[in-house]
């Protein structure tokens, strides 16, 4: 009793907010409540309520369980009317599968555009890395070869100075 006395408070609340996601939920629950107090008219009323919420903002989850429930809150009274819900409950059903590949194959193909992204950073980080070593062997190579200019030119400094000296004293 308390249940459906707060969920009939929650559709109050659902309502002046504009809430529709919470009145589905609450409605459904109420409806699932009246089901078991065998109060089918008010059971059957705030289903539907849900069911068309659901159909409005485009829950299909949540439209495959209301649909299925009204489904079954019919296949007791009226045969049809359990039909149609279980027609509801089928496009629904194939809607949310549907939508569910699509976001599965939109998940395999963004990790193969990841995977690939990942491959050609890896390959130009390769080829930094490798213009990197050049540059350095490069530089190394005229580092030494200035080296060897610089030692030869003090050698052969030191050895005109040396000859100088010796033409001096000759």
């Amino acid at each position: 009793d308390s249940a459906e006395y707060y969920y009939r408070e929650g559709i109050k609340v659902t309502e002046k907010f504009n809430a529709p996601f919470a009145g589905v939920l609450f409605y459904g629950n109420l409806a699932a409540i009246l089901d078991k107090k065998n109060e089918m008219d008010s059971c059957i009323f705030y289903a539907q309520r849900s069911l068309t919420l659901c159909q409005k903002y485009k829950y299909k989850n949540f439209e495959v369980s209301v649909s299925g429930f009204l489904a079954g809150v019919y296949d007791k009274t009226n045969v049809d009317s359990a039909y149609k819900y279980i027609k509801i409950m089928v496009a629904a059903n194939e809607e949310v599968n549907n939508a569910s590949r699509v976001r599965q194959f939109q998940k395999v193909a963004s990790d193969v555009e990841k995977k690939e992204k990942q491959l050609e950073d890896a390959k130009a980080r390769f080829r930094n890395s490798l213009m990197l070593y050049g540059l350095i062997t490069l530089l190394s190579f005229f580092a030494l070869i200035a080296i060897i200019f610089w030692r030869n030119n003090r050698q052969r400094k030191k050895a005109n100075t040396l000859l100088t000296e010796k033409k001096e004293k000759l």
